[in-house]
């Protein structure tokens, strides 16, 4: 079996969908420059695609390759219909003709470093769609199909936004559609539970002393744990982490406010302005009182535009 997968960031541009039946037009050969997702509503459709001749049962997906050639190979005299849309995706779909090509880079239970604050973000975790798949839950996402081709046969303010986010969501379920069938114990480990947790208090906290002890009393967890799943789903130290995010606020203030440096050492959590210049200038490449001078100009000119 063969296998799509795209980014949790991606974004949908719904080109055309609509409905159609196996009547002559469909036993033509054709393609066009998008991805395209069919879904079956009455089977059976005889399909050929890749060089393989499918029979696609009611509640059937397909998912095609953009130019990939497909026609009908067979007159069903029960006749079929099948739901069809056509989009882009950016980042665009990967495609794996194997589940062993698939395996090296899948990325469902792991933590990604776009979830640390001072992360400049990524393409994020991969969700899997199976180019062929039969959906548990197919009534929901004919639903979804059906409202997804009304609105592209009624536009109105805001359709392709409401079209992408339509689609977003038939890919979504697909997605965990298919992940409940790939990997039944999909549940989220407790470290990672944790790591959240700790996560979320570094947030809120970084500007303090953050030490040992309160984080300990604050998780109810051993320190010495919570700095291996920290390093474990963040690849960084919990120190590192505080040290950027206290660096990553000073940044800000420096071309916000004409405080002094000491006074933002202070903000953001360091007594000794010193050791602070010290470590923005390990992060930076240089200190506060330069990134200031190199930096205010353009930030106040962004600010006016």
């Amino acid at each position: 079996m063969s296998y799509f997968t795209f980014s949790g960031t991606s974004r949908f541009d719904v080109k055309w969908s609509g409905v159609s039946d196996t009547g002559p037009d469909f036993y033509r050969a054709h393609s066009n420059p998008y991805f395209e997702l069919i879904m079956v509503s009455d089977g059976p459709v005889h399909m050929e695609t890749g060089g393989q001749r499918l029979v696609l049962n009611a509640g059937e997906c397909l998912l095609l390759k953009p130019w990939e050639e497909h026609s009908g190979w067979h007159k069903s005299s029960s006749g079929g219909r099948f739901f069809w849309v056509q989009f882009h995706a950016e980042p665009s779909l990967r495609y794996y003709s194997s589940w062993n090509l698939l395996v090296s880079e899948l990325k469902i239970l792991h933590a990604y470093p776009e979830q640390l604050r001072t992360s400049s973000g990524s393409d994020g975790e991969s969700l899997i769609v199976p180019q062929r798949f039969a959906p548990v839950r197919r009534f929901d996402l004919l639903q979804t199909f059906e409202q997804l081709i009304r609105v592209h046969e009624q536009p109105k303010g805001y359709f392709s936004f409401h079209l992408s986010i339509l689609f977003s969501q038939l890919m979504l379920k697909i997605a965990e559609d298919a992940l409940d069938q790939l990997n039944p114990e999909s549940v989220f480990p407790s470290s990672f539970i944790t790591y959240r947790k700790l996560l979320s208090l570094l947030h809120e906290n970084y500007t303090s002393d953050c030490t040992a002890g309160f984080i300990e009393l604050q998780l109810q967890r051993r320190y010495e744990y919570l700095c291996q799943i920290f390093s474990k789903y963040s690849g960084l130290t919990m120190r590192n982490y505080i040290q950027q995010l206290r660096v990553q606020h000073a940044k800000h203030l420096l071309l916000e406010n004409q405080a002094d440096v000491r006074h933002i050492a202070e903000q953001v959590g360091y007594a000794d302005p010193l050791y602070f210049s010290k470590i923005f200038k390990k992060l930076e490449g240089i200190p506060p009182t330069d990134y200031r001078l190199r930096y205010a100009s353009i930030s106040s000119k962004n600010k006016t535009i």
